[in-house]
């Protein structure tokens, strides 16, 4: 079936993105956070800490934890809420957009022979080897 091939190209991606990530950056949280911040900025939102933690599903003290690794790795930046001093936005630096970009194209290039393949009429079946 396609969807093994689908777990298999995730699994790849899943290992590449070690190599992608900075060193002490690469895990799940970390992606997940990147990730967030990168379609935040496509759809001109400025996320919170809060909205970060919430979106990703990660626990706002984890959530916070990886954050400052993130900001200590030059790839996150911490803006205050000009309407509330309280709240604190983050952004991504060009390093963190950057790194995103890479990231995400690294996923596309594992998926793209599937959805051609899917698109080609292949369905759920098994695609040729």
């Amino acid at each position: 079936m396609i969807l093994h091939d689908i777990a298999v190209a995730y699994r790849n991606f899943m290992h590449l993105r070690h190599a992608i990530m900075p060193m002490g950056a690469p895990s799940d949280p970390s992606l997940s956070i990147l990730v967030e911040l990168f379609i935040a900025v496509d759809n001109r939102r400025c996320l919170s800490v809060g909205d970060v933690a919430l979106l990703t599903g990660i626990a706002s003290t984890t959530s916070l934890r990886w954050i400052r690794q993130l900001e200590h790795q030059g790839l996150v930046n911490r803006q205050s809420d000009p309407a509330d001093q309280r709240r604190i936005f983050l952004k991504l630096t060009p390093d963190g957009h950057a790194l995103a970009e890479q990231v995400l194209r690294s996923l596309a290039e594992q998926f793209t022979p599937l959805r051609n393949a899917f698109a080609a009429g292949s369905g759920l079946r098994r695609s040729a080897r």
